[in-house]
């Protein structure tokens, strides 16, 4: 039984039908009482035979040892024995250990919990813990030969040719780098000018002449539940439920201007959503900005949700219009269209004209903010004091706030300053459920604390710190995107660049 993404639900509130609640620390779900066939209106769900699927794994096979493969029982059973005996079996190392569960951060010292990872890999390749020190192919980012590099001996950055990556060498023109200038310079730190990052001045120079103050910088928090709120809605559909807004003024200044949140169990947030949004941006025309493209996508699926809603808002053709002015989508030709304020994406500033080894390549967010604080002067020279919050600054750190901090002889990641968004869970524990999101979206921790406030029973004590916690991180997601433009800003101004 699978949820139909195709079905539209035909009662409102039906969502809240089904409440999570804990007992003795295990979840258990309470259905409402009437919750029957007859009441719940259109099924969402459906029936989707496997029988294909199943009979396809049983008279296949499975890899048990490097070059050992059986068919599917005898896999089985020899994976059970070894398990009941506690015998390790020969580690096949791959691009899949690149998502091993059972990886420190580091080589472990005595005392610390074990790592599968650095035990496979020493076991295999007879590594030690400096070997481990220069990073592994599986650092790469956005590569996809790492299984057949490994294949061949090829382990560390170091090692890796031009040949490897496909790469032909020629320097970056306006158009910045691409990502495979990104893959070379992870394994081999020779770019343009030398220094501890790589920032092409002139690229960045270039694009950044075209934007118009005051500068607005805007991150969305999103769900996507599998019970639709309302009539009309299918399940897994976006839900837009937050939004945190900064602007850049053309003299410096800083503000969050706004901020949006709606967290009422039961409540499609939608519609709202988009009202705020273009309450707190339709004031002048600056330029917009995004990280990455989720935004954009967002804002096109709301759209599609309005246009076909059965009972549209008065305000439509204002909010479609809006949505329109400031996104990229693809007409009905596949046609791309292009607002006239569309939304600029930083992530593509930041893979195009910058390189800072500590991301390892990547340019999300939360590994981009990281290399910024530890390498740039102007960010030190401007968070390095209590000199953000309060009013006129901001909507949620009433206090002054120093985000850049030194911890053990390192710049401490400005994510780590604040308090975690659940109290019943770790801060590793959370990082371990975001992982597999990292890639599509960070936010799974905001994701998570939405579900709980929709689905689950809790005080309102409980329900005002997560909500709150939830409007601290969206600011602080903001906040980096503000501290991102004015490094390059400083560094566009800087004779040594």
């Amino acid at each position: 039984m699978l949820a139909d993404k195709e079905q539209q639900a035909s009662i409102d509130g039906l969502n809240q039908r089904f409440k999570a609640t804990r007992v003795n620390g295990r979840l258990r779900i309470e259905v409402a009482p009437g919750t029957e066939v007859g009441t719940i209106g259109t099924p969402l769900l459906t029936k989707v035979a496997v029988d294909g699927q199943v009979d396809q794994i049983l008279g296949g096979t499975l890899p048990v040892e490097t070059g050992v493969e059986l068919p599917f029982a005898d896999a089985v059973k020899a994976l059970a024995d070894a398990y009941s005996n506690d015998d390790a079996l020969e580690p096949t190392p791959s691009a899949a250990c690149g998502d091993c569960q059972f990886k420190a951060t580091a080589w472990p010292v005595p005392g610390e919990p074990r790592s599968g990872f650095h035990e496979c890999w020493s076991q295999k390749f007879g590594w030690q813990e400096e070997d481990f020190a220069q990073g592994t192919v599986l650092d790469l980012w956005y590569f996809t030969g790492k299984t057949k590099l490994i294949a061949k001996g090829v382990l560390k950055p170091s090692q890796v040719g031009m040949e490897d990556l496909g790469f032909d060498g020629q320097p970056t023109g306006l158009a910045g780098m691409t990502r495979k200038h990104r893959q070379w310079y992870v394994c081999h730190p020779d770019w343009p000018g030398g220094g501890e990052f790589f920032f092409d001045k002139a690229g960045f120079l270039d694009a950044s002449s075209k934007w118009k103050f005051p500068l607005h910088c805007i991150d969305f928090e999103t769900s996507a539940v599998a019970i639709p709120f309302v009539k009309g809605r299918r399940p897994y559909e976006m839900t837009a439920f937050q939004f945190s807004h900064h602007i850049i003024a053309e003299d410096g200044r800083i503000e969050h201007r706004s901020q949006w949140i709606c967290t009422e169990p039961g409540v499609d947030p939608n519609v709202g959503f988009v009202r705020a949004l273009k309450d707190a941006l339709t004031g002048d025309e600056g330029t917009i900005f995004r990280w990455a493209m989720h935004e954009n996508t967002v804002l096109n699926q709301l759209r599609a949700q309005m246009l076909r809603d059965p009972q549209a808002p008065t305000d439509l053709a204002e909010l479609i219009a809006f949505i329109e002015h400031i996104t990229v989508r693809q007409g009905e030709d596949k046609a791309r269209i292009v607002g006239a304020r569309n939304m600029i994406d930083l992530c593509e500033i930041a893979e195009k004209f910058y390189f800072h080894p500590f991301t390892k390549g990547s340019t999300s967010l939360k590994k981009v903010l990281p290399a910024l604080m530890r390498s740039s002067p102007f960010l030190r020279d401007a968070y390095g004091g209590l000199t953000y919050g309060g009013p006129g600054m901001s909507l949620n750190f009433e206090q002054p706030v120093a985000w850049w901090q030194i911890k053990d002889g390192e710049v401490v990641d400005p994510y780590r300053l604040l308090p975690p968004v659940f109290e019943d869970v770790s801060v590793q524990e959370l990082e371990a459920a975001e992982a597999g999101l990292s890639e599509l979206r960070e936010g799974g921790a905001a994701m998570a604390a939405y579900g709980r406030l929709q689905f689950e029973n809790m005080s309102q004590t409980q329900r005002g710190a997560i909500t709150n916690a939830l409007l601290r991180y969206c600011e602080l997601d903001t906040l980096a995107m503000v501290m991102a433009i004015q490094t390059w800003m400083s560094l566009g101004r800087s004779e040594q660049c």
